[in-house]
């Protein structure tokens, strides 16, 4: 009984530091699943708030730019507002950066309209989306993503030409460790845009780089942009097959520790020196 009671006391403890790290595995790839998407505007804005606290870069995104398309270097921004006048008046919703080039988002609630120079309005600039204007000198307006994590990632951008009041158009890129992915270019006239997808497999620290550059005259070219990263759904599955699996050891060891209760009793009732 005693040698017994011994081997059922280690086997609980066994069961029980197993039990402790499924759950604990199950909370982490829980985590990673819900942390598996990046949202260029989203996450700009976030960054924004409170005033006074933003930085450059923020954890996975950098913003700047640089004069060569095909290229991995990157001059950060650095000269940041946290509101906007124009003849409109004043927008305390747009926040960002201008500095060589314009990168900035709409922080509020509802479709922000611009209007610079008096030109006239500009479209609508959504909430939680950015726009890019690139540089005087057709310097490329950048917003990058470093990869933290190695795996597939589907990524899902979109331009869009805010002022249609001139100007002979912009152009949207996406570049991948410095090399310009062709099939994402999208290039377009007045009050034009596109959007682009593509699957990548990326390694920790590689870098992928939006771009909005001009036409040859960076007049008017005021861009609506943003992206998506998700990792693909061919790898996605592997996170839900590891929970799955966590919660069906919990289970088992449960149903085992629970069988091993009853038996006990069993055992303890047919006992004759146990039942005195």
């Amino acid at each position: 009984m005693y040698v017994t009671a011994k081997v059922n006391k280690l086997l609980g403890a066994y069961m029980d530091t197993i039990t402790k790290y499924c759950i604990a595995l199950v909370i982490i790839l829980s985590m990673t699943s819900l942390n598996a998407s990046y949202l260029a505007g989203a996450d700009f804005v976030l960054g924004e708030k409170p005033d006074g606290g933003e930085v450059n870069p923020r954890g996975v995104w950098s913003y700047g730019y640089r004069d060569i398309l095909a290229d991995s270097t990157l001059n950060l921004t650095l000269n940041h507002f946290n509101s906007s006048n124009d003849s409109n008046g004043f927008h305390d919703e747009i926040e960002g950066y201008d500095d060589v080039v314009a990168i900035y988002a709409n922080t509020g609630a509802t479709p922000s309209i611009l209007n610079f120079n008096g030109f006239g309005d500009l479209r609508p600039l959504n909430s939680q989306q950015m726009a890019l204007h690139p540089g005087a000198a057709n310097q490329f307006a950048i917003v990058r993503w470093t990869a933290e994590v190695s795996d597939t990632f589907d990524i899902v951008a979109s331009w869009l030409d805010l002022d249609t009041h001139g100007g002979n158009g912009a152009s949207g890129h996406v570049v991948i460790n410095g090399i310009n992915i062709g099939a994402m270019e999208r290039f377009w006239g007045v009050g034009g845009g596109g959007a682009a997808t593509g699957t990548f497999n990326l390694n920790i620290g590689d870098t992928v780089d939006f771009a909005v550059g001009s036409m040859g005259s960076y007049f008017f070219d005021t861009t609506a942009f943003d992206a998506t990263i998700s990792v693909h759904p061919s790898t996605a599955p592997e996170v839900g097959s590891a929970i799955q699996i966590c919660f069906g050891v919990i289970f088992l060891i449960i149903a085992f520790r629970h069988k091993r209760k009853v038996l006990n009793k069993i055992a303890i009732s047919d006992d004759p020196i146990a039942c005195g």
